[in-house]
């Protein structure tokens, strides 16, 4: 599931620089004096003075008392009584079609890591420049390039590849335009796959993506794909693991919503799996070290039947052009798409809980640029269905931030709080790993260096709705 994209002109890039503060990454060094210190891998706290150089994390000791003062070359914060995590990452998104937006929001929740999973290489890939130069503010971004689709691609914003010389070509390119992974896509023919995936890591890219209908998850493990996107792809697995015959092939001439609601059906036969048929399924997939991305939220959105009517305070962070585009697109006919994720999110929930069990990677991401996924806070909501899930707040918290960055090859640099990473933080008044629906509202976020206390946090979310207030096209700038 993605987002048609617009089409931008050159001009766009020049807009950008109208927002350019790159000079306020200038900051000074920072403390955080007697901080408990989130430590994701062990789901432990430690009391600690927490030293900021640059943007770099560059000490941590035991609190010292008196705490030094304030001076023009360091900052301190008395953070006695609040909670530091590494910041949360959005492992499924669409950034590019509303980047302002979609970039204030992110950073006003605490998320300052993005993988945006399709878009136009020529959009994309001076954004993640802007940003992660920080040229423009916004969180640091890791793009797949464009989606690499079959013949008739889905989405016109994908580079299609019919044979498997063609997806080797396709890779070749993404390669050289820099793209930092390799996103396949559901129309491709099963040994046009292959070729993705094997020429994808000749030159030690990740790919990740849709298990195309013409292949199955069984393939994919054989094939060392990196990582799935969207629970729906496993229906056809379910149905063979419970001995249902299932045909895989390119569903030309198929109307792609009914060929989906099918797929996504095919979850019924998981009531009808012995225990250890799926804990043997879910150890298979952890022992590959094949991430998943379930997006609960946009399969969820799925069910909608009629629209929410602007009811939901969020609304007023999304421009009025767009939510007549989600109101228009939620009656459309479905083709029974909706009873079947009805069905199947409760063996889902299930699923992803046994995945974890496992020690299977899950990681939380949206599919931001599909209706009723809101900029920054949905995020949250999937993390509220990982909860509902049965899976524990510790393991929730490690999956949106360290094994978020790992599953990018970022681990080194994002997603913990030790010496030497990014100083890419949330500050809280509560324990997370107690709770994480604590982290919807963060005392702070610090940005690579740059501190943003409630304030501020709270004027990136006003200018937003300003934006959404008189934006009547893409990009919102």
């Amino acid at each position: 599931m993605s987002s048609p994209m617009s089409t931008l002109s050159p001009l766009f890039l020049l807009l950008l620089l109208s927002l350019c503060i790159g000079s306020s990454w200038a900051e000074p060094s920072f403390l955080f004096h007697n901080v408990e210190l989130v430590d994701v891998s062990t789901g432990g706290t430690l009391p600690s003075d927490v030293y900021i150089t640059a943007n770099k994390i560059s000490d941590v000791t035991s609190p010292v008392f008196p705490p030094p003062l304030s001076t023009p070359s360091m900052q301190v914060v008395n953070a006695t009584g609040q909670w530091l995590s590494p910041g949360l990452v959005n492992s499924h998104t669409h950034f590019g079609n509303l980047p302002a937006i979609n970039a204030l929001t992110a950073i006003a929740h605490g998320i300052t890591l993005v993988r945006d999973c399709g878009a136009q290489l020529s959009l994309i890939i001076p954004l993640r420049d802007l940003w992660n130069n920080h040229t423009w503010f916004g969180p640091h971004l890791f793009s797949l390039g464009n989606m690499i689709d079959g013949a008739p691609a889905i989405w016109p914003i994908s580079r299609v590849a019919t044979t498997p010389e063609e997806g080797r070509a396709v890779v070749r390119e993404m390669v050289a335009a820099t793209a930092d992974g390799i996103k396949t896509y559901s129309m491709l023919k099963k040994d046009v796959f292959a070729a993705i995936i094997d020429e994808g890591h000749k030159f030690d890219k990740l790919v990740a993506g849709h298990i195309p209908y013409s292949a199955s998850v069984f393939d994919a493990l054989a094939l060392g794909m990196n990582g799935v996107e969207h629970l729906e792809n496993f229906g056809p697995a379910i149905a063979e693991l419970a001995g249902v015959p299932v045909e895989y092939s390119v569903p030309l001439g198929k109307d792609i919503r009914q060929v989906e609601a099918e797929a996504i059906g095919l979850w019924k036969h998981y009531a009808s799996l012995d225990s250890s048929i799926i804990q043997s399924f879910a150890e298979k997939i952890a022992s590959a070290q094949m991430f998943q991305v379930p997006t609960f939220v946009v399969l969820d959105s799925l069910t909608l039947t009629q629209p929410p009517h602007y009811q939901d305070d969020r609304l007023s962070y999304i421009p009025a052009f767009i939510k007549d585009e989600w109101a228009r697109g939620v009656t459309f006919p479905k083709a029974g798409l909706n009873n079947s994720v009805i069905l199947a999110l409760p063996f889902m929930e299930d699923f992803v809980l046994r995945l974890f069990e496992a020690g299977a990677k899950v990681l939380p991401g949206t599919d931001l640029g599909n209706a009723y996924i809101f900029p920054g806070f949905s995020l949250h909501d999937e993390l509220n269905f990982f909860e509902r899930a049965g899976v524990r707040s510790p393991a929730i918290l490690r999956a949106a931030t360290l094994d978020a960055a790992n599953a990018m090859r970022l681990g080194h640099l994002y997603g913990d709080t030790q010496v030497g990473h990014r100083a890419s933080l949330v500050l809280l008044d509560q324990n997370p790993l107690l709770d994480v629906k604590v982290m919807t509202s963060p005392a702070a976020v610090m940005l690579d260096g740059m501190y943003l206390n409630r304030q501020r946090l709270d004027e990136l979310l006003a200018t937003v709705k300003a934006k959404a207030a008189t934006c009547t096209a893409y990009p919102c700038i």
